[in-house]
């Protein structure tokens, strides 16, 4: 909490945008709902059930930044390395073949089946992007009910470069988005802060 307090306390233009019945569902449509606000500018998108632990707060994103900065890419990824059966519930990225820049993709399928997934890496909530997504969004078909940012980051790779940057070691990305993912994260951040890491351990010790 002090962290974001202080994130918070240096952020000079704070804007909410409805995300109304107009647009479609699906984790792709708030970019559509805040156009006019991204205007002409690179942004960075985050999934707000999608944490990252890290030792400095902030870091993993500042490289994805100069990643994006680096290499003249439309879009960078965050991606990590799952077990293979859980594709099925992210995503699993192919990468091109001796492309010069590294980790750069060629397709990204949401939710595959892992008999035919082309890796373990999936991407999730933290992306870089150009303002180009903005028309690929636009022309991406809503499948299954939803506008899928898997897919708009798909239909990029087919035309621009998109990189998918793994965390580094010692970083973790948690989910929170059903009740036991919720719960590991706020256990593994509680053990990892003095001021609760002692009654969190006894507590467990205590439930076993």
């Amino acid at each position: 909490m002090d962290s974001f307090n202080s994130v918070m306390s240096q952020v000079k233009n704070l804007q909410f945008l409805p995300q109304t019945s107009a647009f479609p569902y699906g984790n792709g449509s708030p970019i559509l709902v805040s156009e006019s606000f991204i205007g002409s500018d690179p942004f960075v998108y985050l999934y707000a059930d999608d944490l990252v632990v890290e030792d400095q707060p902030g870091a993993y994103l500042s490289s994805l930044i100069q990643t994006f900065n680096q290499t003249g890419s439309s879009a960078v990824c965050a991606a990590k390395k799952v077990p293979h059966e859980q594709v099925k519930v992210f995503s699993s990225v192919k990468f091109k073949a001796n492309s010069s820049i590294e980790n750069q993709m060629e397709a990204v399928i949401e939710k595959p089946d892992p008999a035919v997934a082309p890796s373990d890496i999936c991407i999730w909530g933290r992306f870089i992007l150009s303002p180009e997504i903005i028309g690929v969004l636009k022309n991406t078909p809503v499948e299954r009910g939803e506008l899928w940012m898997t897919d708009a980051i798909n239909n990029l790779a087919q035309a621009k470069t998109v990189v998918a940057q793994s965390l580094p070691e010692g970083s973790d990305w948690i989910t929170t988005g059903d009740p036991l993912n919720w719960l590991t994260a706020n256990l593994t951040l509680a053990l990892r802060d003095q001021r609760y890491s002692k009654t969190v351990k006894e507590l467990i010790t205590r439930a076993q």
